[in-house]
Protein backbone atom coordinates (compact mmCIF):
# COMPACT_ATOMS: atom_id res chain seq x y z
CA UNK A 1 0.00 0.00 0.00
CA UNK A 2 1.19 3.78 -0.64
CA UNK A 3 0.32 5.56 2.35
CA UNK A 4 1.60 8.65 4.67
CA UNK A 5 3.62 7.17 7.39
CA UNK A 6 5.32 9.56 10.65
CA UNK A 7 8.95 8.10 11.70
CA UNK A 8 9.82 8.73 14.89
CA UNK A 9 14.06 8.55 15.88
CA UNK A 10 15.77 10.17 18.77
CA UNK A 11 12.92 12.42 19.90
CA UNK A 12 12.02 13.25 16.57
CA UNK A 13 9.40 12.86 13.81
CA UNK A 14 9.30 12.76 10.42
CA UNK A 15 6.60 12.49 8.05
CA UNK A 16 7.52 10.57 4.85
CA UNK A 17 4.96 9.51 1.99
CA UNK A 18 6.10 5.88 1.65
CA UNK A 19 5.73 4.48 -1.99
CA UNK A 20 6.59 1.08 -3.06
CA UNK A 21 7.32 -1.33 -5.69
CA UNK A 22 7.24 -5.34 -6.31
CA UNK A 23 9.68 -7.08 -7.57
CA UNK A 24 8.57 -10.14 -9.36
CA UNK A 25 11.29 -13.11 -8.95
CA UNK A 26 12.03 -15.82 -11.51
CA UNK A 27 10.54 -18.78 -12.06
CA UNK A 28 12.29 -20.84 -9.21
CA UNK A 29 11.08 -17.58 -6.49
CA UNK A 30 14.02 -16.00 -6.37
CA UNK A 31 15.15 -13.15 -6.77
CA UNK A 32 12.14 -11.14 -5.37
CA UNK A 33 11.39 -8.21 -3.54
CA UNK A 34 10.15 -4.98 -2.55
CA UNK A 35 11.42 -1.64 -2.90
CA UNK A 36 9.96 0.97 -0.63
CA UNK A 37 11.01 4.36 -1.44
CA UNK A 38 10.46 7.41 1.17
CA UNK A 39 9.89 10.77 -0.40
CA UNK A 40 10.13 13.71 2.73
CA UNK A 41 6.54 15.41 3.13
CA UNK A 42 7.79 18.55 2.93
CA UNK A 43 8.52 18.03 -0.97
CA UNK A 44 5.21 16.91 -1.36
CA UNK A 45 3.40 19.53 -0.19
CA UNK A 46 5.03 22.42 -2.52
CA UNK A 47 2.00 20.35 -5.11
CA UNK A 48 -0.53 22.23 -3.14
CA UNK A 49 -4.33 21.42 -2.88
CA UNK A 50 -6.35 22.16 -5.64
CA UNK A 51 -8.80 25.52 -4.98
CA UNK A 52 -11.33 24.68 -7.82
CA UNK A 53 -12.85 21.87 -9.56
CA UNK A 54 -10.31 21.02 -11.92
CA UNK A 55 -9.87 17.46 -10.19
CA UNK A 56 -9.01 14.12 -12.00
CA UNK A 57 -11.96 11.52 -10.87
CA UNK A 58 -10.53 8.27 -12.13
CA UNK A 59 -8.06 5.86 -10.58
CA UNK A 60 -6.27 2.89 -11.66
CA UNK A 61 -8.51 0.84 -9.45
CA UNK A 62 -11.06 2.15 -12.38
CA UNK A 63 -9.51 0.58 -15.42
CA UNK A 64 -11.45 -2.41 -15.71
CA UNK A 65 -9.69 -5.41 -17.66
CA UNK A 66 -7.51 -8.90 -16.63
CA UNK A 67 -5.63 -9.29 -20.12
CA UNK A 68 -1.74 -9.28 -19.58
CA UNK A 69 -1.02 -6.17 -22.29
CA UNK A 70 -3.69 -3.97 -20.23
CA UNK A 71 -1.84 -5.26 -16.33
CA UNK A 72 1.47 -4.14 -18.36
CA UNK A 73 0.15 -0.83 -19.02
CA UNK A 74 -1.28 -0.10 -15.37
CA UNK A 75 1.91 -1.16 -14.28
CA UNK A 76 4.04 1.29 -16.65
CA UNK A 77 1.29 3.73 -15.34
CA UNK A 78 2.16 3.75 -11.81
CA UNK A 79 6.02 4.03 -12.87
CA UNK A 80 5.40 7.26 -14.98
CA UNK A 81 3.00 8.44 -11.75
CA UNK A 82 6.20 8.47 -9.85
CA UNK A 83 8.07 10.33 -12.22
CA UNK A 84 8.75 14.01 -12.58
CA UNK A 85 8.97 12.98 -16.08
CA UNK A 86 6.22 14.10 -18.97
CA UNK A 87 4.44 11.29 -20.00
CA UNK A 88 3.33 10.56 -23.67
CA UNK A 89 0.05 8.37 -24.06
CA UNK A 90 -0.12 6.95 -27.73
CA UNK A 91 -3.45 4.53 -28.73
CA UNK A 92 -5.97 4.37 -30.51
CA UNK A 93 -9.69 6.32 -30.05
CA UNK A 94 -11.31 4.66 -27.29
CA UNK A 95 -8.17 2.83 -25.68
CA UNK A 96 -8.98 5.04 -22.41
CA UNK A 97 -5.64 7.68 -22.43
CA UNK A 98 -8.26 9.97 -20.33
CA UNK A 99 -8.74 7.84 -17.98
CA UNK A 100 -5.06 6.53 -17.49
CA UNK A 101 -4.42 10.58 -17.80
CA UNK A 102 -5.85 10.92 -15.02
CA UNK A 103 -4.83 7.97 -13.19
CA UNK A 104 -2.14 8.81 -13.40
CA UNK A 105 -1.94 12.02 -12.17
CA UNK A 106 -4.33 10.69 -9.26
CA UNK A 107 -1.13 8.34 -8.18
CA UNK A 108 1.35 10.93 -8.52
CA UNK A 109 2.42 13.48 -5.65
CA UNK A 110 0.15 16.22 -8.00
CA UNK A 111 -2.84 14.35 -6.69
CA UNK A 112 -4.19 17.10 -4.21
CA UNK A 113 -3.61 19.72 -7.54
CA UNK A 114 -5.38 20.61 -10.58
CA UNK A 115 -6.12 18.43 -13.19
CA UNK A 116 -6.55 20.52 -16.31
CA UNK A 117 -7.90 18.95 -19.85
CA UNK A 118 -7.02 21.25 -23.59
CA UNK A 119 -8.13 19.64 -26.45
CA UNK A 120 -6.40 20.61 -28.26
CA UNK A 121 -7.65 19.61 -32.20
CA UNK A 122 -10.59 21.68 -31.06
CA UNK A 123 -8.26 25.10 -30.11
CA UNK A 124 -8.80 27.66 -32.21
CA UNK A 125 -6.23 29.25 -33.79
CA UNK A 126 -6.91 33.68 -33.15
CA UNK A 127 -7.80 32.22 -29.33
CA UNK A 128 -4.67 30.19 -28.37
CA UNK A 129 -2.87 32.19 -26.76
CA UNK A 130 -5.42 33.71 -24.84
CA UNK A 131 -6.79 29.70 -23.76
CA UNK A 132 -2.81 28.25 -23.10
CA UNK A 133 -1.44 31.98 -21.37
CA UNK A 134 -4.23 33.90 -20.44
CA UNK A 135 -4.99 37.87 -20.73
CA UNK A 136 -4.90 41.07 -19.49
CA UNK A 137 -7.01 43.61 -20.45
CA UNK A 138 -6.91 47.02 -18.49
CA UNK A 139 -10.63 48.32 -17.65
CA UNK A 140 -11.61 51.91 -19.21
CA UNK A 141 -11.19 54.74 -17.86
CA UNK A 142 -8.63 53.42 -15.11
CA UNK A 143 -5.74 51.89 -14.40
CA UNK A 144 -6.77 48.74 -12.61
CA UNK A 145 -6.01 45.66 -14.72
CA UNK A 146 -8.53 42.52 -15.06
CA UNK A 147 -6.42 39.25 -15.35
CA UNK A 148 -7.75 35.99 -16.76
CA UNK A 149 -6.23 33.06 -15.84
CA UNK A 150 -5.06 30.74 -19.29
CA UNK A 151 -4.66 26.48 -18.78
CA UNK A 152 -0.75 26.62 -17.64
CA UNK A 153 -1.37 28.86 -14.37
CA UNK A 154 -4.80 27.26 -13.94
CA UNK A 155 -2.82 23.69 -13.57
CA UNK A 156 0.14 25.19 -11.48
CA UNK A 157 0.61 22.94 -9.24
CA UNK A 158 -0.96 20.08 -11.01
CA UNK A 159 -1.12 18.79 -14.26
CA UNK A 160 -1.85 19.78 -17.49
CA UNK A 161 -3.38 16.92 -19.91
CA UNK A 162 -3.04 17.97 -23.52
CA UNK A 163 -5.69 15.79 -25.48
CA UNK A 164 -5.01 15.44 -29.22
CA UNK A 165 -1.64 16.79 -29.24
CA UNK A 166 -1.00 15.60 -32.99
CA UNK A 167 -3.57 17.81 -33.90
CA UNK A 168 -1.85 21.06 -32.56
CA UNK A 169 -1.18 23.78 -34.36
CA UNK A 170 2.12 25.29 -35.57
CA UNK A 171 1.62 28.46 -33.34
CA UNK A 172 0.22 26.23 -30.27
CA UNK A 173 3.02 24.18 -30.51
CA UNK A 174 5.35 27.32 -30.46
CA UNK A 175 3.74 28.18 -27.27
CA UNK A 176 4.02 25.23 -25.49
CA UNK A 177 7.49 24.96 -26.78
CA UNK A 178 8.23 28.25 -25.01
CA UNK A 179 6.46 27.70 -21.59
CA UNK A 180 8.31 24.56 -21.03
CA UNK A 181 11.41 25.69 -21.81
CA UNK A 182 11.25 28.60 -19.26
CA UNK A 183 8.60 27.38 -16.85
CA UNK A 184 6.84 30.69 -17.21
CA UNK A 185 4.44 32.50 -18.86
CA UNK A 186 3.10 36.11 -19.87
CA UNK A 187 -0.60 37.03 -20.06
CA UNK A 188 -1.26 38.40 -23.30
CA UNK A 189 -1.18 41.92 -23.27
CA UNK A 190 0.62 41.84 -20.23
CA UNK A 191 4.30 41.77 -19.26
CA UNK A 192 4.92 40.28 -15.51
CA UNK A 193 6.54 37.14 -16.06
CA UNK A 194 4.66 34.39 -14.01
CA UNK A 195 6.23 31.38 -12.94
CA UNK A 196 4.29 27.98 -13.56
CA UNK A 197 5.09 24.21 -11.86
CA UNK A 198 3.02 22.33 -14.03
CA UNK A 199 3.29 18.63 -15.32
CA UNK A 200 2.64 17.98 -19.05
CA UNK A 201 0.60 14.52 -19.85
CA UNK A 202 -0.22 14.58 -23.83
CA UNK A 203 -2.28 11.98 -25.50
CA UNK A 204 -3.19 10.81 -29.56
CA UNK A 205 -3.91 8.64 -31.64
CA UNK A 206 -1.12 9.34 -34.64
CA UNK A 207 1.91 8.19 -35.32
CA UNK A 208 3.88 11.28 -34.13
CA UNK A 209 7.04 10.28 -35.60
CA UNK A 210 5.66 10.45 -38.95
CA UNK A 211 4.41 14.22 -38.25
CA UNK A 212 7.89 14.82 -36.86
CA UNK A 213 9.55 13.50 -40.43
CA UNK A 214 6.94 15.50 -42.47
CA UNK A 215 7.66 18.61 -40.64
CA UNK A 216 4.13 19.10 -39.08
CA UNK A 217 5.20 18.52 -35.68
CA UNK A 218 8.48 20.03 -33.91
CA UNK A 219 11.00 17.55 -33.32
CA UNK A 220 12.55 19.77 -30.46
CA UNK A 221 8.92 20.23 -28.63
CA UNK A 222 8.03 15.97 -29.30
CA UNK A 223 11.46 15.05 -27.65
CA UNK A 224 10.54 17.10 -24.28
CA UNK A 225 6.64 15.86 -24.49
CA UNK A 226 8.06 12.18 -25.30
CA UNK A 227 10.48 11.60 -21.99
CA UNK A 228 7.78 8.61 -20.72
CA UNK A 229 5.69 7.04 -23.80
CA UNK A 230 2.87 4.83 -23.09
CA UNK A 231 1.39 2.69 -25.64
CA UNK A 232 -2.35 1.73 -24.48
CA UNK A 233 -3.57 -1.47 -25.77
CA UNK A 234 -6.83 -1.48 -28.38
CA UNK A 235 -9.55 -3.98 -27.65
CA UNK A 236 -8.29 -5.82 -31.03
CA UNK A 237 -5.04 -6.87 -28.71
CA UNK A 238 -7.28 -7.40 -25.52
CA UNK A 239 -10.13 -9.24 -26.75
CA UNK A 240 -10.40 -11.14 -22.97
CA UNK A 241 -11.56 -8.26 -21.64
CA UNK A 242 -14.68 -7.96 -23.87
CA UNK A 243 -16.90 -9.93 -21.41
CA UNK A 244 -15.65 -8.42 -18.28
CA UNK A 245 -15.85 -4.92 -19.87
CA UNK A 246 -19.35 -5.47 -21.05
CA UNK A 247 -21.15 -6.76 -17.74
CA UNK A 248 -19.50 -3.90 -16.57
CA UNK A 249 -21.24 -1.21 -18.14
CA UNK A 250 -24.25 -3.37 -18.24
CA UNK A 251 -24.39 -3.66 -14.51
CA UNK A 252 -23.92 0.44 -14.59
CA UNK A 253 -26.27 1.40 -16.68
CA UNK A 254 -28.99 -1.27 -15.49
CA UNK A 255 -28.14 1.00 -12.01
CA UNK A 256 -28.37 4.36 -13.60
CA UNK A 257 -31.91 3.17 -15.45
CA UNK A 258 -33.33 1.30 -12.52
CA UNK A 259 -33.47 -2.12 -14.01
CA UNK A 260 -32.15 -5.47 -13.64
CA UNK A 261 -28.94 -6.34 -14.96
CA UNK A 262 -28.80 -9.01 -18.09
CA UNK A 263 -26.06 -11.05 -19.01
CA UNK A 264 -24.80 -10.94 -23.13
CA UNK A 265 -26.20 -14.14 -25.22
CA UNK A 266 -23.85 -15.98 -26.49
CA UNK A 267 -24.75 -14.96 -30.20
CA UNK A 268 -23.93 -11.68 -29.03
CA UNK A 269 -21.00 -12.11 -26.95
CA UNK A 270 -19.70 -14.17 -30.03
CA UNK A 271 -20.79 -10.81 -32.58
CA UNK A 272 -18.26 -8.60 -30.32
CA UNK A 273 -15.52 -11.24 -29.88
CA UNK A 274 -15.56 -11.42 -34.07
CA UNK A 275 -15.95 -7.49 -34.34
CA UNK A 276 -12.96 -5.98 -35.68
CA UNK A 277 -12.01 -3.45 -32.67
Amino acid sequence: MDEDMVFSFRGNELKCEVLTTHLAGDARGGGGGLVIKLRNAKYVQKYKPSKNKMKARFKFDHIQGTSDELKEAVRLGKIASRSMSNVLLLGESGTGKELFAQAIHKYSVRREGPFVTVNCGALREELVEYELLGCEERMPGGADIMGKQGKFEQANGGTLFLDEIGDMSADSQAILLRVLQNQEIVRTGGSKKIKVNVRIIAATNRNMDQLVQEHKFRGDLYYRLNVFTLNLPSLADRKEDILLLSDYFIKNYSEDLGKPAKRLSSDVAKLLFDYDW
